[in-house]
């Protein structure tokens, strides 16, 4: 918060910052920048007033005082012991990185030293490079928590802290903070996806669908090992990329997946610790393949026998999902069955599932004829 000094207010004045505070309207806000701040500091790329989301104006009775509320040219970050004023509007940050505009909880990220907050405040490289190399960064991961209070305490605390946002997003927490029922739940989990239905919701027709299909292939190359080699370098990029994705696997997947790729060697194949798992981008959806023959358009899922439900161990009424008692495995086929059909429909790929449970007796020349069977060339 900043206040304004010297600045006379009048009526018209007043109604127009009572307005533009209950409205957030950006010509409003552009109106009275230009009647009491013309002077000051602009966007450095368009050149109009800085305005975010939570940018408005107030005023003081007591003090007579015009007050500027979030963020504008006055706002400061300090970076490797240098302040940086803010130097670039919403507009053109979001013109940059078009992503920034479905990011729900703007304020976080934009309190954290990252690309956005790099570009919005003008930081040098030489500082921003230093910053982040001292500081553990603000949010919760494993390796911050073992980095800021060593192995054993980091532990305990990483593990309390996936319990609690385990519960926090869960039905039953919802039911008992705010007595909502099992379809309002769904229906709210299902409003803060990020699909194209949501976007063309939160932004219209036009600028929806241009905004999903940023999405779709912003996800599909940050998902993609060249793009942790592009930003961390080759040795670095490659640790992150099999950090990041390590718990998408079972172990056990893998060795079934190397064995198998010994079959299909003149094939494009994909998967983890090969390169990395191929990434689709659907209608509504990201999905990720397990095992993916490009030229044959066959993709292989290997499917744990509780996460996915197992119907010749579990009945379609059980909670067998380790993660979320929520869902019963009626649930979890359909959910499963949806992306098959939808990744059938939208890309001719068909799929074969290999059950945890079968590895052990798994015929690998059985399997090489199905997948062939069913591959299109």
């Amino acid at each position: 918060m900043i206040e304004l000094k010297d600045i006379e207010i009048n009526k018209e004045l007043r109604c127009l910052i009572n307005l533009q505070k209950s409205t957030k309207s950006k010509d409003l806000y552009f109106q009275i920048f230009e009647s009491i701040m013309s002077d000051k500091p602009r966007c450095i790329d368009c050149n109009n007033p800085i305005y975010y989301y939570d940018s408005s104006f107030s005023y003081s009775t007591k003090t007579n005082k015009v007050i500027s509320t979030g963020k504008s040219f006055k706002s400061i970050k300090k970076v490797n012991g240098k302040e940086y004023s803010l130097k670039i509007c919403q507009c053109c940050l979001e013109k940059k990185y078009i992503e920034y505009s479905n990011i729900s909880n703007k304020g976080r990220i934009f309190n954290m030293l990252n690309k956005y907050s790099k570009y919005a405040y003008s930081i040098n490289d030489e500082d921003y490079n230093i910053a982040k190399e001292l500081s553990f960064g603000a949010g919760m991961s494993f390796d911050k928590c073992i980095k800021r209070h060593g192995i054993e305490l980091g532990n305990k605390i990483w593990n309390e802290y996936c319990s609690k946002q385990s519960y926090t997003n869960s039905f039953e927490y919802y039911k008992e903070t705010k007595g909502w029922t099992k379809e309002e739940w769904t229906s709210y989990n299902k409003s803060r996806a990020s699909t194209l239905q949501n976007m063309i919701k939160r932004h219209g027709e036009i600028d929806g669908r241009k905004l999903w299909d940023n999405y779709c292939k912003r996800q599909a190359y940050t998902n993609n090992l060249e793009y942790f080699i592009e930003k961390y370098g080759n040795e670095k990029g490659i640790l992150k990329f099999n950090n990041a994705y390590q718990k998408r696997y079972s172990n056990i997947s893998q060795i079934v997946f190397n064995k198998l790729d010994e079959y299909f060697k003149e094939y494009k194949t994909y998967y983890a610790t090969k390169n990395h798992e191929y990434v689709l981008a659907c209608k509504n959806k990201t999905i990720f393949l397990d095992y993916f023959i490009k030229d044959l358009k066959v993709c292989v899922e290997f499917n744990g026998d509780a996460f996915h439900a197992n119907p010749k161990i579990f009945k379609k009424d059980d909670h067998p999902h380790p993660f979320d008692k929520s869902i019963t495995s009626n649930d979890i086929w359909n959910n499963d069955k949806n992306k098959i059909d939808l990744i059938n429909k939208e890309h001719n790929i068909s799929t074969i599932i290999i059950w945890e449970s079968d590895v052990e007796n798994l015929d690998y020349n059985k399997l090489v004829l199905e997948i062939k069977k069913y591959g299109k060339l």
